[in-house]
Formats: structure tokens, C-alpha cells, sequence
């Protein structure tokens, strides 16, 4: 009736008369709900039935509220009874956030604000419980980060004090993304909050420089207002040891992290003129200019921070002196660094600053000149191979300041990009042979190149003008009269650079976003410039966490463009640079923008009738006899979830790839290993749309990647780039027992491979995952399901070992040398096996799989000790492990007997499911022949355990311990070489040969049975079928059901 408006009341006390009636119906519905769960918990004798109930309530309660005016459902009342029955019931937040969460994939109520109401409401009160709190936090950083900033201010905007004093709570108390996308609206709304966020972000960054905390000193910095942004006692110390402390940051943290650092502290300082953080700027930029690379890198950074905002006039003026400083530095890398600032500079204050810069611009107009003929004299092979190139490492921010000043007046620098025309004519001839032993130098052309391509991409009618001035001055055969032809000349040159340099990526892209867009428009080479596009995305991704400006998220959707166009026109040329340049673009959205920006990217460049066709095409290849409301459901995720049936889309193509091409060929490779990146950054970021539609697609993508290891074509590369995508998502989305039962899945199908000799790389990583999980879950308390991971892991172990040894069988000792992935892969086993064994070895006894360990630990017992024999393991890695295999048999007898097990391996008292499991052989054989040999040995020697802590490589070269004392005392132990021992082992051998066979367990039914029928029913042969096939439950009386 609320819903429908039927119901009218009047309001008292100023509050509206349906947000009054909104109030008291949450509240008695809530009751209900808490109540219910309440009673269920404390053992009702329908728990089922209480529980149903419960729910019951709780749909209703999120019924109403989604159906209820927006102010209503989102005010301060509405908040306040949220939070409270929250607290009071600890399990009622995290059964209405999961109905929240329901309903809104159901009707498709995605954008509705109440549920980050519900979402903070629970994260508030959810104390109690920690996962109810970490899951409510979860759910509210997945909730704003598919809202735009816009959308995420105006929700901010209607909460009252209470409610946003507990977003703010809850964004500093567990810095992540929730906290960078939250914190620019909640300090517009509530400004003392930037304080407080500030001191805890500067003491964060100084103490431990956790990423988050960076993060937020950096949003906090970026949102300082430049009026009225007077600082606090604690504040200005704060951001006084923060500048202070830069030098050690440099020191200690990459480069790109204490650049951050530095530049948002000068915000800080600059906009809030304050004179000690003033005079700590001053004092920081000068003594970092005297360090090295890194630390004088900061201080030019944070130079051009003072020149680009609302500096003091003083500040300002001691910005220049920094420039010039650095203009004239020793190093030739700073000198780089300072005419490129610079010129960003005058860019940014559109040529305000030219003139306060003009020390910096004469030193890189000579610089530039110098290192134009430098380049000629490199091209045209007049110096031998490895020869000093004197001041090469300015040449690309020497050339970036040069064009800057040329574009209002020609004829500067005409003199020096004539000589560097000639250079790239000098290029076209270029071969391998003439760069060996001078990549590094040509590498800073291929730099300066990009810088000349940037310019002439994005100043066209500038670049026109010097070219033309250029070519009146200069006579040559290619004449370049338009931009297109320039733009042609200079990219063929550094196509031609790339191929005979064979350089990597590694030097930061100097081209501009804008560049890239520019050169993508017109088309030409396409490939190419989505390669350089790619890298430059990259260095965007990392340079910084704060959100894109306008003009930036443009360019990235613009990329987004050509990429999908490109990938979907399905050119074989194109397809991995374009599925590259697709990767980037998310990778940028995703870092600078926030899941909303994610998804209205993938939206705009693919349809909706694709995306639905991929989601349902790969579940109905994972599930092909699945219900038609699966189907529905995977169309449904295809429409609503971009991201997972993106990722849809690319499995589809990445699955036919397979098919038909054998990965021979280069261009075919490089597809897959893009299809497989664009996949794995998908699945990440597929995690926020909080959706079983979106999961149950991506599972089956990831199901599509995991099948798609194990096939014939698949390269080592390959898959090891796919089981890398599948432990991503398995660590993402499953808890430690179930992660741990997923990898020995794939350890058992990969070790069927590792017997041909095949799939010898992939395992290495799902080992080394392994091995960090197996340890974490023996680890922690006793759980129902630990048993079964570990029961499970030891079988996957034992069927790994046991592929290593069959391959070394059949291959011979030749192919250890021959295959160097074979030792490592045995050493990763080992390390795993000896965690499972320990666990083992101390499992509590009449647990529920004790049968299933023992057995699986019987079968790992023997594949290690066999491995153990041949000689797969370098030799000082093997002596090493000599003495751990020796207590593995000692521990193994110890286990035998502490599982009560007597001399011929039965259990003397009753064992949990162990008489089937001895009895048929599935581990009792082994534990039988341990304890006959070994029980001896095991009473009187102890061994030391010498397992070295750091992982084993056939590279590494460890000395084994010597101690003499004990090998002497083991060696008459070992080789039997006394008269009473050889009698030992002499009958030993003759009760193993003399095995009598064991007598069958009486079937209380059938022997009722035989009772009532008088032994007349049927044969003996007839009787022991039945025993074979009825199953008695224990403590039965099936005389007394016989009527006897």
C-alpha cells in the first residue's frame, strides 16, 4: 500500500508523512527479519522454515524500500533504522545486503542509491563480524565504482551528518579504491574531513608508503582548494615531514611512487601558502638537485608543480632557478627531464612562461643542435660500434622545448631539424649489422623521433610552417610538402629504427595520448601507431592514480574505438595490436577512472547483440545440457555486464584461433598472447559488477582458457599466460579449501602432459601457488573441508611425481639437460609434498576423510621416495634433501603407529572408513611394508631436518652440511652388513613373501539373513555377492528386523 501510494499520513515533528510511514514499516519489518535469524541461530526446531521466514521479511523490506521515493529511501531516518537493527541483529546486514543485491540483478536496478545506503549501513555496524564488514566494504567499492564522479557527489550530497561521518570512517579506516573514488565528494561536502584524511595519508606514506595511502594523499592533494586552503598545526607538520622525507622515498620506493609523492605535497604547499611548508619545498627541491637521478627527478617535478599552479611570487621565481639548475646538470638524463618539464610547462600557462624560461631554452636549443649532428654522424656509419656519442641522452627533451618555441617563429631551430630531416633519410638505409653494439644510442633516436611525430601529429599548421621554412633553405631529392608526407617520412623511419634495433619497450613513450588519436584519425599505419599507442597507455596507467580529465578520457575512448574496429574487422596484421590497444584503454579506465568508466567504454565499442550472442555461446560450450533459465541468464549478463561478456567475445575468438592455427606462425602467437591479457584484465575488473549472471559467464570463459592449456597446439608460453588467468580468478573468487581443491585439479590434467614431456613450464606457477597455499592452509585451525584439500593436493602431488619419473623412465638421463623446467618442477613437488606430509602426519585421528589422507598421503609417501632414487635433482640440491628423505620414512612408520595400526596394517581400534581403504589395497600395502621395515630404524634414530627455507633451483649451488657423526652411525644400519641383521631382514623378507590373506568382515544383514532362512536360501557363492553389495548401517539390529 506504501508502494502504491493508497496510504496517506500526516507528518509530525518536521519529518514528511511517507518518510514517517517509510520508517515504521522498515522498522517492523526488520524486527521480523532480525528475530527470525535470531532464532534460527539458536536452534528452533525448524531452522529451515525460520530461516525461509526470515528471508521472507527481508525481500519485503527490500521491496519497499527499492519502490520508495528517492528522498524517502535515502534520508537520514531511513539510514538510522538500517543501522540500528543492523547492530543489533549481527547476521540481519548480511542477509538484507544479499536480497539487495538479488533484487537489483532481477529488475535491474543497478543505478538505484539505496543500496549504497544498505551497503554503508552494514559496514557501519557490522563490527562484530569482520567478514560481514569486509564484504559490506566490498560491495560498497564495487556500488561506487560504477557510479560517475557526478553520480557519486549528488549521492553524497543527500546524506545527512551521521551517515556521512560513517562513509568517512569506513573510507580511511580501510584505504582501497572505495576511498579514492569516495573522498573528492565526501571533502566537498564536509571540508574538515580533508584534514584529518591528510594527516593520516602523510603519516601513512612516511611509515609504511602503502599504495592506498598514496593514493589518498594524492586525491587529498588534488582536491586542497586553492582558496581558503589555510593549513592546521597537524596539518602543516604533517605535510612538512612528508617533504622532508622525500629523499628517503627516492631512496627506497620507485620512481614513478616518489614523483608522486613530491608533486602532491608541492600542491599542497603551494595552495595553501604556507611558509614552512614554502621554505621545506625550497629546502627539498635544493638539496635533491645535488643527489642522483632519481631524487633531482622529484625536484623538477615538483619545480614544474610551483610553475604550473598558484604559486607565491617568491615560489614561482625559485621554480625558474630550479629549471635552470637542472638545464645545467651534469647528467645528461636531469638535462632531459628539465627541457622536457619545461616545455609542459609553457604549454600549460600557453606560452605565459616562455619568457621567465629563456636560459633553459637557450641551453636546449644548443643541446639539440649539438645532438642533431651527433645523430648524422651515427646514421651514416662514421663511428665504430660502441663509440661514445657525446650529450645523445638530451636529445629528446632538447628536441621537445626546441619545437616548442618554433611554433610561433619558424625560423628557430630551422637549422637543426634540417639536419635531423637528414638523419631520418639516413635511417630508411638502416640495417641490423650497423646498429649491433649501438642500441643504446639509437634507442635515444627512436626517443627524438617519437618527439617530431607527436609534434607534427598534433601542430599540424606549425609543423607545416617549419617544413616549408625547411625547404626553402634545402635541396633534396624527397621533397615533403604536406603533413600527411612528413608524418609518412617519420613513421617509416621508426618502423625501420624498431626492426633493425630490435628494441623492446622499456624507455617511457613520448608520445601524447593526443598524438596517438591524432595518427590513429588519419590512418596511417595503423598497426604501428596501436603499438605505440599501447605504450603510451601504459605509462598513463602508472604515472598516477587521480581520475582523467575530460580531454584525456576522450582520447582514451578514442582508442577504445579504433581497437575494437580494428579487432572486429578481423585483419590477421592488425589483430594483436589492436587487441593490445584494447587492453591499454582498460587497464587506463580502470586505474584513472573507475569501473563506470570501464564499463561505458566497452559499451560504446561493442553492441549489445554480440555481446549477448558471445555470453550465451561460451556457457552453452561449458554447459551444453544446460536449463533454458541458464541461457536466459547468460543473455541477460551479456546485456547488463559488459565487461564479463567482453570477455565472452574474446574467449569465442580466442577458441577458434585455436582451432584452426598451430601458433607457428608469429602474427597468430601474438593474437593469442593479446586475446589472453584482454581476458585476464576483464576478469579483474568483472569482479565489480556484483552480479551471478556476470559470474556464472566469466567461470565459463575461465573453464573455456583452463581447456585450452591442455590442447595439442597450445605452446609452453601460451599456456602459462592461461593458467596465469585461471589462478587469478580462482585466488579472486574461491575461498583457500576450495582454491587448493581447484589447483590439484588442474595438477592432475596437467600431469598426464608432464608424462609426454609436454606442459613442462605452466605447472611451475600453479606450484609455487601451490606451495604458498598449502603452507597458509596447514597453517591455520582444523576446518571440515581442510582435510579434503589436503587429501586432494597430496593426490595431485603424487600423480605429478609420479609423471616426472615416468617421463625420466622413458626419455632417458638425457633429458634433464635437455629439459631444464624437469628439475625445477620436481623441487616445487617436493616442497608441496613435504607440507601435505607434515599435515598428515599430525592430522587429528577420527576425523571425517581420515581414510581419503591416509590413503593420498600412502600414495605421496612412495612417489617421493621413489623420485628420491633417480637421479632428476642436481646433486647439491639432492644431498641437501638426503636427510629429509630419510626421516620421510622414519615419520611414516611414526604415523602407521600413531594411527593405531598394528604389524600387518589393520587398525586395532575402530578408524573412521580405514578397514575398506587397507583392506583393498589403496594405501595399507605401503603403510604395511613401512612399518615392517622401518620400525626399527624409526625407534632408534631421530634425523635433524635440514630443509632449507629459501625454494630450490637447478641454478643454485648448496653445499651440504657435513656431519659425519651421523652418517657414520646410519651407514652398518643402512647396509645391513651384521649376521643378526641379515636375520632380521631374511624373515622380514619371508613373512612379506608369506602373506596370508585376510579374512572378510562379517555383513551383519546377511548373516541375520542366512540365520532366518536356515541356511537353505542359497549358496555361499550367492551369499558373498550380497556381502559385496549391502551396505549395513552401524549399530543396526537386523536380527530383531528379521523377526528373529
Amino acid at each position: 500500500r506504501l508502494v502504491k501510494g493508497s496510504m496517506v499520513i500526516e507528518g509530525e515533528g518536521g519529518i514528511p508523512g511517507g518518510e514517517r510511514l517509510l520508517t515504521t514499516v522498515l522498522r517492523a519489518c526488520l524486527s521480523f527479519a532480525g528475530r527470525k535469524l535470531a532464532g534460527a541461530h539458536a536452534g528452533d526446531d525448524d531452522a529451515k522454515a525460520t530461516s525461509s521466514r526470515a528471508a521472507a521479511w527481508c525481500t519485503c523490506v527490500v521491496n519497499v524500500l527499492l519502490n520508495a521515493p528517492e528522498e524517502a529511501a535515502i534520508s537520514c531516518e531511513t539510514y538510522e533504522v538500517f543501522r540500528t537493527h543492523f547492530a543489533r541483529f549481527p547476521d540481519l546486514g548480511s542477509a538484507t545486503l544479499a536480497t539487495v543485491e538479488r533484487a537489483i540483478e532481477k529488475n535491474d536496478l543497478g543505478g538505484n542509491p539505496a543500496r549504497l545506503l544498505v551497503a554503508l549501513a552494514v559496514a557501519a555496524a557490522g563490527s562484530r563480524d569482520g567478514d560481514v564488514k569486509r564484504r559490506a566494504i566490498g560491495r560498497l567499492s564495487a556500488f561506487i565504482g560504477n557510479m560517475s564522479p557526478d553520480d557519486i557527489t549528488a549521492w553524497v550530497d543527500h546524506l545527512d551528518g551521521r551517515s556521512i561521518d560513517d562513509l568517512a570512517e569506513v573510507c580511511l579506516a580501510q584505504p582501497s579504491e572505495l576511498t579514492t573514488r569516495a573522498m573528492p565528494a565526501v571533502a566537498q561536502r564536509w571540508p574538515a574531513i580533508r584534514g584529518d584524511a591528510l594527516v593520516l595519508a602523510a603519516h601513512g606514506v612516511v611509515g609504511g608508503c602503502l599504495p592506498a595511502w598514496i593514493d589518498i594523499f594524492e586525491v587529498v592533494a588534488r582536491c586542497w582548494p586553492s582558496k581558503d586552503g589555510a593549513l592546521r598545526v597537524e596539518e602543516e607538520s604533517a605535510v612538512v615531514l612528508v617533504l622532508e622525507s622525500v629523499g628517503v622515498l627516492a631512496s627506497s620506493q620507485s620512481e614513478i611512487t616518489a614523483v608522486r609523492i613530491a608533486r602532491a605535497a608541492t600542491r599542497i604547499a603551494t595552495v595553501s601558502c604556507s611558509l614552512a611548508c614554502e621554505a621545506a619545498v625550497v629546502n627539498m627541491c635544493t638539496g635533491l638537485l645535488k643527489r642522483g637521478v632519481v631524487e633531482a627527478g622529484c625536484a623538477l617535478h615538483a619545480a614544474a608543480e610551483i610553475a604550473c599552479g598558484d604559486a607565491s611570487e617568491a615560489l614561482a621565481r625559485c621554480s625558474i632557478d630550479f629549471f635552470d639548475i637542472g638545464s645545467s646538470h651534469q647528467d645528461d638524463i636531469v638535462r632531459c627531464l628539465a627541457f622536457e618539464l619545461a616545455g609542459e610547462v609553457i604549454d600549460f600557462s600557453n606560452a605565459g612562461l616562455k619568457e621567465t624560461l629563456l636560459r633553459v631554452s637557450s641551453n636546449a636549443a644548443s643541446a639539440a643542435s649539438h645532438v642533431a649532428g651527433e645523430m648524422l654522424r651515427l646514421v651514416s656509419a662514421n663511428t665504430e660500434a660502441g663509440g661514445p656519442i657525446a650529450v645523445l641522452g638530451t636529445a629528446p627533451g632538447a628536441l621537445r622545448l626546441l619545437l616548442v618555441d618554433a611554433r610561433g617563429n619558424p625560423e628557430i631551430g630551422a637549422d637543426t631539424f634540417a639536419t635531423m630531416l637528414d638523419v631520418v633519410d639516413g635511417v630508411q638505409n638502416l640495417t641490423r649489422a650497423g646498429v649491433e653494439g649501438k642500441e643504446e644510442q639509437f634507442c635515444t633516436l627512436r626517443l627524438s623521433l617519437e618527439v617530431m611525430i607527436d609534434e607534427a601529429a598534433r601542430f599540424s599548421a606549425s609543423s607545416l610552417s617549419l617544413l616549408r621554412h625547411i625547404n626553402s633553405k634545402r635541396s633534396t631529392s624527397t621533397e615533403l610538402t604536406d603533413t600527411t608526407a612528413y608524418l609518412t617520412h617519420l613513421l617509416d623511419a621508426h618502423r625501420t629504427l624498431i626492426a633493425a634495433s630490435r628494441s623492446q619497450i622499456g624507455n617511457r613513450c613520448r608520445l601524447s595520448l593526443e598524438g596517438c588519436v591524432k595518427l590513429l584519425d588519419l590512418g596511417i599505419g595503423p598497426a604501428h601507431i596501436m603499438h605505440m599507442s599501447a605504450r603510451c597507455l601504459l605509462d598513463l596507467s602508472i604515472e598516477s592514480r587521480y581520475p582523467l580529465s575530460k580531454q584525456k578520457r576522450d582520447s582514451v575512448l578514442a582508442c577504445a574505438e579504433h581497437a575494437a574496429a580494428a579487432w572486429l574487422s578481423r585483419a590477421p596484421h592488425e589483430a594483436a595490436a589492436a587487441l593490445k590497444l584494447l587492453r591499454g584503454c582498460i587497464v587506463v579506465a580502470s586505474a584513472r577512472g573507475g569501473m563506470n568508466f570501464v564499463r561505458s567504454l566497452l559499451l560504446k565499442v561493442t553492441d549489445s547483440s554480440q555481446r549477448i550472442h558471445a555470453s550465451q555461446t561460451v556457457v552453452k560450450r561449458v554447459h551444453p545440457a544446460m536449463a533454458s533459465n541458464s541461457f536466459v541468464a547468460a543473455g541477460r549478463a551479456g546485456k547488463h555486464s559488459p565487461m564479463c561478456s567482453v570477455a565472452a567475445m574474446v574467449c569465442n575468438a580466442f577458441d577458434k584461433l585455436l582451432c584452426r592455427t598451430s601458433f607457428d606462425d608469429e602474427a597468430a602467437h601474438e593474437s593469442a598472447a593479446a586475446m589472453l591479457d584482454v581476458i585476464h584484465v576483464l576478469a579483474i575488473s568483472s569482479g565489480a559488477e556484483a552480479s551471478a549472471d556476470a559470474e556464472f559467464v566469466l567461470d565459463a570463459c575461465v573453464i573455456v582458457v583452463r581447456d585450452a592449456i591442455f590442447h595439442e597446439r597450445m605452446k609452453p608460453e601460451l599456456a602459462k599466460k592461461a593458467l596465469e588467468v585461471v589462478i587469478d580468478h580462482y585466488k579472486r573468487v574461491d575461498s583457500l579449501p576450495v582454491r587448493v581443491v581447484s589447483f590439484s585439479d588442474v595438477l592432475v590434467d596437467a600431469s598426464r602432459h608432464v608424462t609426454k614431456g609436454r606442459l613442462l613450464l605452466a605447472p611451475l606457477c600453479l606450484l609455487e601457488t601451490l606451495e604458498a597455499d598449502l603452507a597458509e592452509l596447514a597453517s591455520v585451525d582444523y576446518a571440515p573441508d581442510t582435510g579434503e584439500a589436503m587429501s586432494d593436493a597430496a593426490t595431485a602431488l603424487h600423480k605429478i611425481l609420479t609423471a616426472v619419473q615416468v617421463y625420466f623412465d622413458t626419455s632417458g638421463k638425457a633429458t634433464v639437460s635437455a629439459t631444464p623446467e624437469l628439475p625445477s618442477l620436481a623441487l616445487l613437488a617436493l616442497q608441496a609434498a613435504r607440507i601435505c606430509l607434515e599435515w598428515i602426519c599430525k592430522a587429528t585421528p577420527g576425523s571425517k576423510e581420515e581414510a581419503a589422507v591416509i590413503s593420498s598421503g600412502a600414495y605421496l609417501l612412495r612417489s617421493v621416495e621413489v623420485l628420491m632414487r633417480c637421479p632428476i635433482i642436481p646433486e647439491p640440491e639432492s644431498d641437501t634433501l638426503q636427510r629429509w628423505h630419510w626421516d620421510l620414512f622414519f615419520r611414516s612408520a611414526h604415523m602407521a603407529a600413531r594411527l593405531s595400526l598394528d604389524a600387518d596394517g589393520h587398525p586395532r581400534a575402530p578408524v573412521r572408513g580405514l578397514e575398506t581403504f587397507v583392506e583393498k589395497g589403496k594405501g595399507g600395502e605401503y603403510l604395511e611394508e613401512v612399518l615392517r621395515t622401518r620400525t626399527a630404524l624409526a625407534n632408534k634414530m631421530s634425523w635433524a631436518d635440514d630443509w632449507t627455507d629459501a625454494p630450490l633451483s637447478p641454478g643454485r649451488r648448496l653445499k651440504p652440511k657435513e656431519d659425519l657423526g651421523i652418517v657414520s652411525d646410519a651407514k652398518p644400519l643402512l647396509n645391513g652388513d651384521t649376521p643378526r641383521k641379515a636375520q632380521k631382514l631374511a624373515a622380514t623378507e619371508a613373512r612379506r613373501r608369506k602373506k596370508k590373506r585376510r579374512k572378510r568382515d562379517k555383513n551383519p544383514f546377511v548373516e541375520a539373513l542366512k540365520e532366518s532362512e536356515g541356511g537353505k536360501g542359497g549358496s555361499t557363492k550367492e551369499y558373498e555377492d550380497l556381502e559385496d553389495f549391502i551396505v549395513c548401517k552401524p549399530g543396526r539390529d537386523y536380527r530383531r528386523l528379521l523377526g528373529l
